[in-house]
């Protein structure tokens, strides 16, 4: 097997043939170019991101097991270690093809890219529009949900005041009828039959007095009406009678106006009812309305946030552009150059060690033994042809 790492000179014995040129320099400067290509492809495997360490290490303690030794000499193992290196570097070279492709797309694209960016801009900008104005249409739909709550808090509570109100005045009607009958029907009317007089009577009369002052009778009448009622009946003169008259017809109105007075106020408060109950739910739904409206103006805030967000990086990108494109074609020259590199580097280096043969056979000639001082120089003219017989 011939392994360039292994290669030895043989020396020549004096009176022999010996290589054409000196053979030690070509085979000295054929290790030196097998070794230069081998570090070629170790350096471009170590490079190789998608390797971990390892990996690394091993290929590049093939490459030189492997490569240096003549192709058609390799054992089966070192072949496979030289296919391996192969997927490497065509890999390699594929990231760097991509790359360069990728990189020439852009800088190819760069006008559609620049209309791109500019459209892009424009979209941003009517989208910010469009989330200022919904923004603006949910605050102004928080307002009218606060207006409509305030609203319905002042109509609720209004409903409130007036229905208890309305309650209040129920019951003191209520009351003062029932006063009234009693008074009329147990102080009133058996007086009018028959006088009073004593204690008895005087509480009697200052009870009526009451009754008939809060009910609202004529005071001029109520004075009077003691004076008439302690007068035996038929003792009464025309004027007591009439003030008596007066009296019961005052009182028969104020029944009358306090019963209707009281179906009506027992009506009105179911109207009432009705209204703080329709109060109450104005309430709530405004209420609600403005818990939605709330949720939705933190997410159209949030919203706008972005779409400013968005429309800057769009503007910033159009901005940018040139310098981008700038910065661009250099990386590709870069791309093309490592690519070039690569390719005419350590790729090639690889394929010629990949078929790597073996060494031209040496050619030798006849070379004549330099004559010595020591050894006497012959005239060939005239030695005898016998003197140095054959087989002797």
């Amino acid at each position: 097997m011939h392994d360039i790492g292994s290669a030895k000179t043989v020396g020549r014995q004096p009176g022999t043939k010996r290589s054409a040129a000196f053979p030690a320099a070509p085979a000295k400067r054929r290790l030196a170019t097998v070794a230069a290509k081998s570090d070629d492809v170790v350096a471009a495997i170590s490079k190789a991101d998608t390797l971990p360490s390892s990996c690394k290490g091993m290929l590049s303690t093939m490459v030189r097991s492997s490569l240096t030794v003549v192709a058609a000499e390799r054992h089966r193992y070192q072949v496979e270690a030289v296919n391996m290196m192969e997927q490497v570097l065509v890999s390699m070279q594929k990231e760097m093809q991509d790359a360069a492709a990728e990189s020439q797309a852009k800088v190819d694209n760069a006008d559609h890219e620049k209309a791109s960016r500019a459209a892009a801009v424009e979209r941003a900008q009517a989208a910010l529009e469009d989330l200022e104005e919904k923004a603006s249409a949910i605050q102004e739909a928080m307002n009218e949900d606060k207006a409509s709550l305030a609203t319905a808090e002042t109509n609720l509570a209004s409903a409130v005041v007036a229905l208890e109100k309305k309650e209040a005045n129920v019951i003191s009607t209520s009351q003062q009828l029932s006063t009234l009958e009693t008074a009329y029907r147990e102080i009133y009317e058996p007086l009018k039959v028959s006088k009073s007089s004593g204690h008895e009577g005087r509480k009697a009369f200052n009870n009526l007095v009451k009754v008939f002052s809060d009910i609202g009778l004529e005071r001029g009448l109520v004075e009077l009406v003691p004076e008439t009622l302690r007068k035996d009946p038929a003792e009464r003169g025309t004027f007591d009678n009439l003030l008596v008259k007066h009296v019961e017809s005052q009182t028969t109105q104020y029944l009358v106006d306090a019963e209707r007075a009281i179906k009506d106020a027992k009506d009105s408060e179911t109207n009432l009812v009705n209204a703080k109950t329709s109060a109450e739910a104005a309430r709530t739904a405004a209420g609600e309305s403005l818990s939605l409206h709330s949720a939705e103006l933190e997410a159209a805030v949030a919203a706008l946030k972005d779409g400013k967000r968005a429309l800057k990086v769009a503007q910033d990108a159009v901005v940018g552009f040139d310098h981008e494109m700038v910065t661009e074609r250099r990386n590709l020259e870069d791309l093309k150059a490592k690519l070039a590199r690569f390719s005419e580097g350590a790729l090639q280096s690889f394929a010629d060690l990949k078929e790597l043969a073996p060494p031209a056979p040496e050619a030798a000639e006849e070379v004549s033994p330099t004559p010595s001082k020591m050894t006497p120089t012959v005239d060939a003219s005239k030695v005898q042809p016998d003197a140095f017989p054959l087989g002797a």
